[in-house]
């Protein structure tokens, strides 16, 4: 048994078709998405070492997403972008 090949009318009437269907809207996620980054062992060393320098209270330490952010903010508005807190407070 073969399968018939549809023909160009059909496929353009397909074609004219899907476009005439409303796309579903594309909402942005609310929650953060979870990116795995790969660092260099002696670079996740000194993060370690600034965590527990400038942990927040006695026993805890500053958390490692929060480096990451910073980072990003920095990069983000050195190219003339709105930075982190700014996209998140848009949402």
């Amino acid at each position: 048994m073969t399968r018939k090949r549809p023909n160009l009318a059909e496929f353009e009437a397909t074609a004219e078709h899907a476009s005439e269907v409303a796309e579903p809207q594309r909402t942005t996620p609310t929650k953060p998405v979870h990116k795995s980054v790969y660092i260099p062992p002696a670079v996740l060393d000194q993060l370690d070492l600034l965590a527990l320098q400038e942990r927040p209270a006695p026993g805890r330490k500053k958390k490692f997403n929060t480096f990451i952010l910073e980072g990003l903010d920095l990069v983000l508005k050195k190219r003339g972008l709105p930075g982190v807190t700014e996209l998140v407070d848009d949402l």
